[in-house]
């Protein structure tokens, strides 16, 4: 029998750490009664330390980004493979990056915001010099998981982007980053 009390008088908790209650509440208890208050206090203790640790732990949120949030690749243009090398980054706080390549040396560097609208999937931008892109796009996505971004004009160009790292070398000029001239704005073609 004091076996038996022996083994049960450990209670197992996280990570096989033990805790001999028997002897803990017997050194203070002065009673029976006091013995058992003192157990199931401690035993209340422990139940609301469980609780407290499971419900802080289910109660984070994932974190989920809009689906554009992303570099992409151009891969296409109005049905062709592309001809250009262009690189575009959506971030989550609305900046963009576009990289082109310019020659064969590297690329340029074009910089500004953009606001897209998740319920009519339109999505419009403009460059750190002021300048708005040549027009705003509808987008969506294909079966690739690839970004499909159409002119929202006339023409209706299609272009898609899959999924690619942007390159972080070979970055010859930055453009949009400095303020430029009136002159200056117009002599550079805008990939958007």
């Amino acid at each position: 029998m004091l076996n038996f009390q022996k083994k049960f008088t450990h209670i197992d908790i996280f990570f096989s750490v033990k805790l001999n209650v028997t002897k803990k509440i017997d050194t203070f208890a002065t009673s029976k009664d006091d013995y058992v208050m003192k157990r199931n206090s401690l035993f209340l203790l422990f139940a609301t330390l469980v609780l407290a640790i499971v419900t802080s732990c289910t109660d984070r949120e994932e974190v989920v980004l809009p689906p554009h949030v992303g570099s992409w690749k151009l891969a296409s243009y109005c049905g062709a493979p592309a001809e250009i090398d262009l690189y575009i980054q959506f971030t989550q706080s609305g900046d963009f990056t576009i990289l082109q390549r310019t020659g064969s040396v590297g690329y340029s560097q074009y910089r500004g915001k953009y606001t897209a609208d998740e319920q009519s999937y339109t999505i419009s931008g403009i460059y750190n010099d002021g300048q708005k892109w040549a027009c705003d796009y509808m987008y969506g996505f294909n079966n690739d998981n690839e970004l499909v971004m159409t002119t929202l004009n006339e023409a209706a160009e299609v272009s898609v982007y899959k999924p690619a790292q942007m390159p972080t070398v070979g970055i010859t000029n930055s453009v949009c980053n400095v303020e430029l001239t009136d002159a200056e704005v117009t002599e550079i073609k805008r990939p958007l």
